[in-house]
């Protein structure tokens, strides 16, 4: 298992759960990317208005680098909860303000 839910995650799990979205996008869906080179280098804040539950995974595989995205805290039980600690994403309690969750980004961020 890798992070816990205070600490900063890894780029080590990110890469984990990108190799999951990748599968998913070019194995089971075979589907394929355009203009992926017109994705900015340096850091880069992704921004997905999803529409169903495979969004996420699919964005977070096809990101140009290792990725942690902000998740709501509700995802993170059992087995999901799980898969989503191993992948180093970032649970947000969406009910007010999570500072937690920001500074756990924020610690991510400083470790690289």
């Amino acid at each position: 298992m890798s992070d816990g839910p205070d600490e900063a995650p890894t780029t080590r799990a990110a890469l984990r759960g990108r190799w999951v979205g990748r599968f998913l996008f070019h194995v089971i869906w075979r589907g394929r990317v355009v203009d992926g080179q017109k994705a900015p280098s340096g850091p880069v804040l992704l921004a997905s208005n999803h529409s169903g539950f495979l969004d996420g995974p699919l964005v977070f595989g096809l990101a140009p680098r290792p990725s942690h995205f902000l998740v709501k805290a509700e995802m993170f039980q059992g087995f999901l909860g799980r898969v989503l600690h191993w992948a180093g994403q970032i649970p947000i309690d969406r009910s007010g303000s999570d500072r937690r969750a920001l500074q756990a980004r924020a610690r991510g961020a400083e470790a690289r």
